[in-house]
């Protein structure tokens, strides 16, 4: 029987620890950031176009107009009047149209990137090779790093205990 460990707890010795519990916190940020940019994704989206209130009760069908907007426009009451305060109160900027929907702070989208290259990195992968892109010269040297710093030393974990367990001390990787 052959039994190579790699990655271990020492708690646990013959069990291995997998990348993403050795990155636990990056792990847990990574899929608090990815439920988050979720909600923002599924969040109604469609155009706010303001108009007068004419008394005719829009403020009550504002909720589910804006629940059910899908891409489509919803007329809500003006703020041009002030709300009783007269023009004096009220914006300047009222009568354009305002997207709703999905709109991640940019904070979110870049603590998600730092998130998935601690991720990778755990795993020993450089970003290149798991994002592709960029010059032949920087893939050719993230791979080079994931072959000698990744899986070389789980190749010579098992050449070690293969060599040990078939009696041939000449094996090598």
């Amino acid at each position: 029987m052959v039994h190579v460990v790699y990655s271990t707890d020492p708690a646990r010795p013959r069990e291995g620890v997998s990348p993403i519990r050795r990155a636990r916190l990056s792990a847990a940020l990574a899929s608090s950031l990815e439920t988050r940019l979720s909600e923002e994704a599924g969040a109604s989206t469609g155009r706010i176009l303001p108009f007068p209130d004419t008394g005719a009760g829009p403020l009550a069908t504002l909720r589910a107009d804006l629940a059910a907007l899908k891409g489509k426009t919803a007329l809500v009451p003006s703020m041009a009047t002030g709300w009783g305060e007269g023009r004096a109160g009220a914006p300047l900027a009222d009568w354009k149209a305002h997207r709703i929907g999905a709109d991640p702070p940019a904070a979110l989208v870049t603590l998600r990137g730092d998130a998935e290259r601690a991720i990778l990195a755990a795993c020993g992968l450089q970003p290149e090779l798991a994002y592709g892109g960029g010059q032949a010269a920087a893939l050719r040297e993230a791979y080079r790093q994931f072959v000698h710093l990744s899986v070389a030393p789980v190749g010579k974990a098992v050449a070690a205990e293969l060599a040990l367990k078939l009696d041939t001390p000449g094996l090598a990787f």
